[in-house]
């Protein structure tokens, strides 16, 4: 009998429509994306972010492509926020290797003191950079 076996971690990040600052409470929306995240056979390891973008740290399924995850959890978070919340359109996803997920976690849920020395334009420039990615002028 043959297994299947695929160990997929992701660092996810989107922000609020218009970077405007409308999450309250991150912790809760966290809770409530884990919850979403479970019912499609993803687990939430961590989320954190500031109170116009989101990270999270997700242990992806084989049966949901990343977009379609992406999808599902920005659609039902964004009902429990509020009438008029909406997320920017658009996402970031990250590979994780085993061996990075502590240092990325530790990451996600120090958010507040990364962005004491930058904001997120030039955090996603920075995550992007060290993926190789470079963004079209």
């Amino acid at each position: 009998m043959g297994h299947t076996h695929a160990i997929i971690y992701l660092h996810i990040t989107f922000a609020t429509k218009d970077r405007r600052p409308a999450i309250k409470d991150l912790d809760a929306v966290g809770k409530y994306i884990a919850c979403v995240a479970n019912t499609h056979g993803a687990h939430r390891v961590t989320s954190g972010g500031m109170p116009d973008h989101i990270h999270l740290l997700i242990q992806l399924p084989t049966t949901i492509s990343v977009g379609e995850l992406i999808s599902k959890l920005k659609a039902n978070s964004s009902r429990v926020l509020g009438e008029d919340f909406q997320w920017q359109q658009g996402y970031s996803a990250f590979s994780v290797s085993a061996s990075g997920v502590v240092a990325v976690r530790q990451y996600i849920e120090n958010q507040p003191e990364h962005h004491k020395k930058r904001d997120y334009d030039a955090e996603l420039a920075a995550l992007l950079s060290a993926y190789g990615y470079q963004r079209p002028t």
